[in-house]
C-alpha cells in the first residue's frame, strides 16, 4: 500500500495576548510597550484567578436563583395551603350548620312525637286503669268467694225500705250468698228473693225493687270508673 506524501507547510506564527474577564479596561487601552513583561506563568495564574472568580460568581447567582425559586414555590404553597384551609374552614362551617339544622329538626320531631306519645298515653289511661282494676277484681273473686257478699250488702242498702226485693247473682256466687244471708239481710228490711242469672259475671249482682234496678255488676262498675277518668282527663 502506497503511503501519502505530506509536504511541509509553512506555518505563520502571530503574537497573541490573553485578556482575563476581570482585567480593568484601562489596562486594555494601555500601550503594550509600557506594560511590564508578563511571563506565561503569570498569564496562566491570572486566567485561573479569573476563572475561579467567575465560577464563584456563577455559583452565587445559581444559589440566589435557587433561593428565589424556593421562595416562590413556598409562597405558592403557602397561598395554596391558606386557600385550602380557608376552603376547609368554609366547608366545615357549612357542615356544622347542616348538623345544627338536622339536630334542630330532630329535636322538634322528638318533642312532637313525645307530645303525641304523652297524648296517646293520656287518652289510654282510662282503659289502662280499667284493665288493671278488672284484673284485680277477678283475682279477688277467684281467691275469696265471699267477695260477692260485700257487693250484695252495698247494693241492698240502696233499696232499703222496700218490702219485696229480688237479688240476681251469678250461679257460681249463689252458694256463698245463701250461706252469708244473715249478714247481708241486715242491710234491708224487706224480703229478699235470690235468683241465679248466668248473664251476670261472678262478683256482681242486680237488685230489683219497686223503685227500680240497682246495677252492681262488675262491668257496670268498671264502666263508671272509666267514664269518670275520661271526664277528669278532658278537664
Amino acid at each position: 500500500m502506497a503511503g501519502k506524501v505530506i509536504k511541509h507547510a509553512k506555518i505563520e506564527r502571530r503574537p497573541f495576548s490573553v485578556i482575563p474577564p476581570e482585567v480593568p479596561e484601562d489596562l486594555l487601552d494601555a500601550d503594550p510597550l509600557t506594560q511590564p513583561d508578563l511571563s506565561t506563568e503569570d498569564v496562566e495564574e491570572e486566567a485561573e484567578r479569573v476563572l475561579i472568580a467567575a465560577r464563584v460568581e456563577a455559583q452565587k447567582i445559581l444559589e440566589a436563583a435557587k433561593k428565589q425559586a424556593r421562595a416562590l414555590e413556598e409562597g405558592a404553597r403557602r397561598a395554596g395551603r391558606e386557600e385550602g384551609l380557608r376552603a376547609g374552614r368554609e366547608e366545615a362551617r357549612a357542615e356544622v350548620e347542616r348538623a345544627l339544622q338536622l339536630l334542630t329538626a330532630l329535636a322538634e320531631r322528638v318533642e312532637q312525637e313525645r307530645f303525641q306519645f304523652l297524648e296517646r298515653i293520656r287518652l289510654l289511661l282510662p282503659d289502662l286503669a280499667v284493665a288493671i282494676a278488672k284484673r284485680v277484681i277477678q283475682h279477688e273473686i277467684s281467691v275469696d268467694r265471699t267477695f260477692i257478699v260485700k257487693v250484695v250488702e252495698d247494693a241492698l242498702r240502696q233499696v232499703s225500705g222496700h218490702e219485696r226485693i229480688v237479688l240476681y247473682v251469678n250461679p257460681e256466687d249463689l252458694a256463698a250468698v245463701e250461706a252469708f244471708r244473715p249478714e247481708w239481710t241486715a242491710a234491708c228490711s224487706g224480703v229478699v228473693t235470690v235468683l241465679a242469672d248466668p248473664s251476670i259475671e261472678p262478683g256482681g249482682c242486680l237488685v230489683e225493687s219497686p223503685e227500680g234496678l240497682v246495677d252492681a255488676r262488675v262491668a257496670t262498675k268498671l264502666e263508671e270508673i272509666h267514664e269518670r277518668l275520661r271526664e277528669v282527663i278532658r278537664n
